[in-house]
């Protein structure tokens, strides 16, 4: 979440710059920024979710003496 909020102010800033650069692209559009950091995190939470859960499935006992 934290990434997401320095992101979003990142992106905030930046806008102008990458508007100038690509002039098809609109400035300062909310709608498009909250939709990109809700799928952002919402990747990031999977893709950290998904670990986790199959790390649940192993017996702690058993991964500490394979190390």
């Amino acid at each position: 979440m934290i990434g997401a909020g320095i992101g979003l102010a990142a992106a905030y800033f930046l806008v102008a710059t990458l508007h100038r650069i690509l002039p098809a692209v609109p400035g300062k559009d909310p709608r498009t920024i909250a939709l990109m950091s809700l799928v952002l995190v919402g990747v990031a939470l999977v893709a950290s979710w998904l670990p986790a859960r199959r790390s649940t499935k192993v017996n702690p006992i058993v991964a500490l003496r394979a190390e």
